[in-house]
């Protein structure tokens, strides 16, 4: 990890403020690191050393008679895994930009350009998903 953010959501997650928490916990969002490790069945350019970002989702199901995920909406799906405290579909834990390593499927792993600095990549993670609902609204309008 070369950077992430602690925000108030990592605080209320610790806390089991929206629930139950799945401890133990590393929560840790908006992450932005170097790729240690690519699987062969990823799609996008991303190589080994490369700096990427994840933002506070790791996962869907990408299923074709998901409605949210046919449309183009991954971040609606209500099989989502969360980036941190979350579950993936084979039972496994997802922990966060505080642990050691993170393990994220490659559609959710965006390159960072190296025009931008990780500092000011990590807070986009969070926030171009709000922004990405936010567009969504706007297109449902």
């Amino acid at each position: 990890m070369v950077r992430a953010y602690f925000r108030q959501s990592d605080l209320h997650t610790l806390r089991s403020g929206w629930g139950a928490t799945d401890y133990p916990c590393v929560v840790g969002h908006e992450i932005v690191g170097r790729a240690v490790r690519v699987g062969k069945d990823v799609k996008r350019d991303i190589k080994v050393g490369d700096i990427v970002g994840v933002g506070a989702q790791s996962n869907s199901c990408l299923r074709p008679d998901c409605e949210a995920c046919s449309d183009g909406y991954e971040n609606h799906c209500p099989r989502g895994t969360d980036t941190y405290n979350g579950k993936y579909p084979d039972g496994s834990k997802s922990y966060g930009g505080y642990a050691d390593t993170s393990r994220v499927p490659g559609h959710f792993v965006f390159k960072i350009p190296s025009a931008i600095a990780p500092e000011e990549a990590a807070s986009m993670m969070c926030a171009g998903v709000t922004l990405y609902n936010v567009s969504l609204l706007v297109a449902l309008v």
